[in-house]
């Protein structure tokens, strides 16, 4: 075949020469589909180099089929990623351990917390885990899982799929009484692993944890616009970060150029806050991803066309606060105004508190207040409501991580007495 491979490297760092029967013998029982595994292991082999990793290796099969981008090959790929999973963490895909034996392992390992279950459950429930629904998930179900989910040592995946639903389930039923717990266990395991619920972050790769410092999914923050108060929901951002939450975010504070302490200086604006922000949730990493939180921005803002574009890789650097998302905040009245291609007021809430008040409260209400504030002498700037549409669409497009909240709305059709200000989506 004309290969330039001679050597590969093994995981426990010793060079071996380079055997290609082994990597057909993969690509040949990943190809259930009848794909065609030997074109894929040549285009494969040049993707690396001599003396490239098993894992490089593997990992090059893997992508050569995900490249095709064809249902069949990227169920070929599923299997290949999953055959290496399996060998990674148990030795072969044929290789799977006892529940009792993984659950001891993953004690000792510090992976998973002992639990109160004694070794005729751990028997009982063994009998119940199906490992190969492993093999009907698609790729990128495996990747995610994989990445995000099941439990690492050392940066090291230490457990499979059906392994780690198990083990949440578990840990969600733990404490149930004792004639109905098992078939609880049961029941959550049979859920996940037929993926017919999901959970948020936090519980997949929290729950069978020990020492887990926090179960909670998410958190929203507000902060009015003063000093202290600020610096308490920034501080609150890094203590939500530690304890595995996503965060969505409110910083009241007044816009560019407003007055502070009575006009001895302008206000340097939201970007500062935003990027004090950022480094509170980036500075601590949660259990197996980066700390989240999506910041809420207003259409009101004067700082609005800033702010939508703070995501985007091809703003000015000193505009630009990629390590967060963001959220629309909009309301009925604006697209209105948008429909109608007509102007659209900004103000900083330091002038109209009264008008970001009523944007929470209600359509009625906002449409007063605006129209009211709008009579005033008060400060306001004017841009299309359109181009703001068009801004934010660009840049959602863009990105991805723009999202869109409806404040009105969402603060009409809510069970709660307070008024909601944010989401961390």
């Amino acid at each position: 075949m004309g290969l330039t491979i001679k050597t590969v490297i093994k995981s426990d760092g010793s060079e071996v020469p380079f055997d290609a029967e082994k990597l057909n013998k993969m690509a040949e029982w990943a190809d259930n589909l009848g794909v065609g595994w030997s074109e894929l292991v040549l285009s494969a082999i040049k993707k690396v180099n001599d003396k490239c990793s098993t894992k490089n290796l593997q990992d090059a099969l893997i992508s050569a089929c995900a490249d095709k981008m064809d249902k069949p090959h990227l169920e070929m790929a599923a299997r290949l990623f999953l055959g290496t999973l399996y060998k990674d963490v148990h030795g072969g895909f044929e290789v799977r351990p006892h529940l009792h034996d993984f659950y001891y392992d993953m004690v000792s390992l510090g992976a998973w917390e002992d639990m109160d279950y004694d070794a005729v459950d751990l028997d009982f429930l063994n009998g119940v885990i199906e490992h190969d629904k492993d093999l009907d998930y698609p790729y990128a179900t495996l990747k995610q899982i994989s990445s995000k989910y099941c439990r690492k040592v050392n940066k090291r995946v230490v457990e499979t799929p059906q392994f780690a639903f198990m083990g949440i389930a578990m840990k969600v039923m733990e404490d149930q009484p004792e004639d109905r717990r098992l078939d609880d266990v049961v029941k959550v395991y049979t859920y996940l692993s037929d993926l017919k619920i999901n959970m948020p972050t936090p519980f997949l790769a929290g729950l069978r944890a020990p020492n887990n410092k926090g179960m909670a999914s998410c958190a929203v923050i507000k902060a009015d616009d003063t000093a202290s108060s600020l610096g308490a929901a920034i501080n609150n951002m890094y203590d939500q970060t530690i304890a595995n939450a996503g965060i969505g975010v409110s910083l009241n504070s007044r816009s560019i150029k407003d007055p502070v302490r009575n006009g001895e200086i302008e206000h340097t604006g939201k970007l500062p806050y935003y990027r004090y922000a950022e480094a509170a949730v980036k500075s601590t990493k949660q259990a197996n991803r980066g700390g989240s939180a999506t910041m809420q921005i207003l259409c009101l803002d004067p700082e609005i066309e800033d702010l939508l574009r703070l995501k985007h890789p091809t703003s000015v650097a000193d505009k630009q606060i990629r390590g967060m998302d963001y959220s629309f905040g909009v309301c009925r009245y604006f697209a209105e105004k948008a429909s109608r291609n007509e102007d659209w007021m900004l103000v900083s809430e330091y002038f109209a508190p009264e008008v970001y008040k009523a944007l929470h409260t209600g359509h009625e209400a906002f449409t007063k207040a605006y129209n009211e504030y709008e009579k005033s002498d008060k400060p306001r700037k004017y841009v299309k409501a359109l181009d703001l549409v068009k801004l934010f669409t660009k840049n959602r497009q863009d990105t991805g991580r723009i999202y869109c909240t409806w404040i009105d709305e969402m603060n009409f059709h809510t069970p709660f007495k307070e008024e909601i200000y944010s989401s961390n989506l």
